[in-house]
């Protein structure tokens, strides 16, 4: 689970700002609640849930963006010759010349880690990893980069060089000034030599933490429905009880005898990926190893629609509404929130769906996640969901553009709010900021120029 979350200059993020999951002892008998998990490496409350509130341009995304941005920059690592993808504060000459910052507090496999890293468009300057033991914070690995000769120096703490002297050549073997130390030990995955902390830290940015933005096609769905049972029943119930007419899903395969659907650069994909499924428009695309051919073949989602004539009709996911196709490709958040300890960081949450149908994914993940570490953030319009009934204080965040064009992140706990305020009527009132200003736009109607 994510229990922090710090960035500083990255678009519009300027000076050091945080998400704090940690559950607020302020609320009392309420830190129990169905929404938190309790880790007792630190002694606190986890929060399931984080929604963050704000007008559009005011950063929401650019916080989606950031955690997005530090998973991929491990997992995909740079080349030599590539730059590093640096996105500073762009309204303020003087953080064109300072480096980016992440700072992320977090869970994995019942231990607690802070990592971290430093960075601009040439190098990474700095990077740290650290442990969380009864409370206290001990420092696993930190690394430097000289800034003139780019040469890394990669220090493990005393402890861990003596449960592992092999953590020494790692050191030694270090990284290029443009990479993180952290992907080269996903890269070598070697329990043998690497500690398996760093493993598991290293695996939770890859297993764990999933990124769902507005138009992400959930990879490998229809796969997944065609060979796994309990998913396909389970998605099945989710979608009949949402009141959308659809009487259950089923799956088209079939054999591709030319290349008329897709271009050669998706049939180069697939060749080169013989192990993956390539995805297209809603279709996946796969090379079936059991054929003897190894033939390409073509695999897409149908919907079974059922009405008062009890007739069943057919159509392909295509031809499905926007707000259909969205809660399809979240249900497999809910699905993974029972079965697996996940984070889910979700863009635009309501994108294309209806209000009530927001808010039941919400209540179904509170209800699904009961059992699991699993955690879901996600930003959103949708002030239905600001709801005491359905959600804590401290599960409300804002983000509001400040005067100087950057982003200013709180949470709700900021405010004095009594327990029978309704939160959704005080958010489009402005009482808690984060609303777009839209005065000018009512004098320009009444001035009928």
């Amino acid at each position: 689970m994510i229990i922090s979350f710090s960035i500083e200059n990255f678009r519009s993020f300027k000076s050091e700002q945080t998400l704090n999951l940690t559950a607020s002892k302020r609320l009392g008998r309420e830190q129990n609640h169905e929404h938190s998990v309790y880790l007792d490496k630190i002694d606190e409350h986890i929060l399931r849930i984080a929604s963050i509130y704000g007008a559009n341009g005011s950063g929401k995304t650019n916080l989606i963006r950031g955690l997005s941005f530090m998973r991929s920059m491990i997992l995909n690592g740079r080349h030599k010759s590539v730059k590093m993808g640096f996105m500073p504060f762009a309204f303020d000459d003087e953080f064109q010349k300072k480096p980016t910052c992440f700072d992320l507090i977090f869970s994995e496999n019942a231990s607690v880690f802070r990592y971290g890293y430093c960075f601009d468009e040439n190098q990474v300057y700095e990077e740290w990893l650290s442990i969380f033991i009864n409370k206290k914070e001990f420092e696993i690995f930190n690394r430097k980069t000289d800034r003139e000769s780019g040469e890394v120096i990669v220090d493990f703490s005393v402890e861990y060089k003596k449960k592992n002297k092999k953590l020494d050549a790692l050191s030694i073997l270090g990284c290029r000034s443009n990479q993180l130390f952290l992907t080269e030990i996903f890269n070598l995955d070697n329990e043998h030599l690497v500690e398996s902390e760093l493993l598991n830290v290293a695996h939770w940015f890859q297993n764990r933490l999933v990124v769902i933005r507005p138009d992400t096609y959930f990879q490998g769905i229809a796969g997944t429905i065609e060979k796994d049972q309990n998913f396909s029943e389970f998605i099945n119930k989710i979608l009949t009880i949402s009141g959308i007419g659809i009487k259950k899903i089923g799956i088209k395969t079939r054999l591709i005898k030319n290349k008329e659907i897709f271009t050669d650069e998706i049939v180069n994909e697939i060749k080169t990926s013989p192990n993956q499924t390539i995805i297209h428009h809603e279709s996946e695309f796969f090379i079936d190893n059991e054929c003897e051919d190894h033939s390409i073949k073509h695999r897409e989602i149908e919907i079974i629609h059922e009405f008062e004539n009890k007739i069943e009709y057919t159509l392909p996911i295509r031809e499905e509404s926007d707000g259909t196709i969205r809660l399809l490709n979240l249900i497999p958040a809910l699905f993974q929130s029972r079965e697996q300890g996940r984070i889910f960081i979700v863009d635009e949450l309501e994108r294309s769906m209806h209000p009530m149908l927001a808010r039941k994914f919400i209540e179904l993940f509170k209800w699904g996640a009961d059992n699991k570490n699993s955690q879901i953030i996600f930003t959103t319009h949708e002030s239905n969901l600001l709801d005491l009934d359905l959600l804590r204080r401290d599960n409300i965040w804002f983000t509001e553009k400040k005067p100087d064009g950057s982003t200013e992140l709180y949470s709700l706990l900021n405010f004095n709010v009594r327990k029978d305020l309704k939160i959704d009527k005080g958010y489009l009132q402005g009482r808690f900021g984060a609303i777009p200003f839209l005065g000018d736009i009512d004098q320009f109607i009444r001035s009928g120029k």
